[in-house]
């Protein structure tokens, strides 16, 4: 049975190139994607091979029924998901400090486009909690049929390199990126240990997609900055990989190496040109700051247990 996979915002750009990869690969892939005329494309991806043909999945990853049925379908294939690549992201849609100003003030604002965080950062949590009860199903259902248990699973994000700098056009798609950096680094080695799955993220430099504005391709191009899709690649096999081996043209910055014999989860490799980073959060300021962050002495989770005990959650 070939390994399955799902890939969002997978018609287009870097879920495409992403979705091809793993069809190489041998995966049996399943493209969700809000573009009506998603299933030509996937249509176009099919060959002759033993390969499993790809599927598409027609659905807004921003709506949790949506991504909710791109899950079902795919566990249905095989009771298992090995691969989920939360892809799908746009740029702004506002510019928040373009509001149109009344000069007697008498009116309120127009409310906050949510679409870019809806679908950047919320689809990416829903799309973990899918992840979360999927990989626990299959553990479940293998159990019971008295089968081999499904092996470690891999969520990689889609993030970018403007989750590591400002980004003063497009700060609302910034400070999503940031948010899915902050998710993976916090979350990855529980991943892997409650939920038998690595959580990892890739943030590319300027790559051209879609999303860029006509014309600004060509420009940058002339500058020498284009990160071509082949690099991007690169840091996703890293993350499908079955060990922490580091291959050439990956480097791990800011932070001493803390590589383990297993996979890597919790780890975030900016992509920009030709290389690959692994980058780890800041520095600590200080022991305090360690401190917090590490919880040696378990005080957070004690805390926050009985906290939502008392709330009843």
């Amino acid at each position: 049975m070939a390994p399955v996979a799902i890939v969002t915002g997978a018609c287009s750009g870097i879920g495409l190139a992403m979705s091809k990869e793993l069809i190489n690969r041998g995966y049996k892939v399943f493209m969700g994607d809000i573009n009506p005329k998603g299933g030509e494309v996937v249509d176009a991806l099919a060959r002759p091979s033993a390969v499993p043909a790809p599927t598409f999945v027609h659905g807004n990853v921003a709506s949790f029924e949506d991504q909710a049925h791109l899950f079902e379908t795919a566990y249905s294939f095989a009771q298992h998901i090995d691969v989920f690549l939360a892809n799908a992201g746009v740029d702004d849609r506002e510019d928040l400090l373009a509001e149109p100003v009344d000069p007697t003030f008498a009116a309120k604002p127009t409310p906050y486009n949510a679409t870019t965080a809806d679908i950047n950062l919320g689809a990416v949590l829903q799309g973990f909690k899918l992840m979360v009860h999927y990989s626990r199903r299959a553990e479940y259902d293998a159990k019971a049929a008295c089968s081999t248990p499904p092996p470690l699973g891999r969520m990689v994000v889609t993030s970018s390199t403007f989750g590591l700098y400002p980004f003063p056009t497009n700060p609302v798609y910034a400070a999503t990126k940031h948010a899915t950096r902050g998710l993976v680094q916090s979350l990855g080695r529980r991943a892997e240990k409650e939920a038998n799955f690595t959580l990892n993220a890739i943030l590319p430099a300027f790559v051209p997609t879609g999303l860029a504005p006509e014309g600004l391709v060509a420009q940058i191009r002339d500058w020498g900055y284009i990160t071509e899709m082949d690099t991007v690649l690169k840091a996703l096999g890293l993350f499908l990989g079955e060990t922490a081996e580091l291959p050439n043209g990956v480097q791990r910055v800011e932070v001493p190496a803390a590589l383990g014999d297993g996979p890597l989860t919790g780890e975030c490799a900016e992509v920009s040109m030709a290389e690959v980073y692994l980058r780890g959060s800041v520095p600590f300021a200080n022991d305090s700051q360690r401190w917090f962050s590490e919880d040696p002495d378990g005080l957070w989770w004690e805390g926050y247990r009985q906290k939502r005990a008392a709330d009843g959650k």
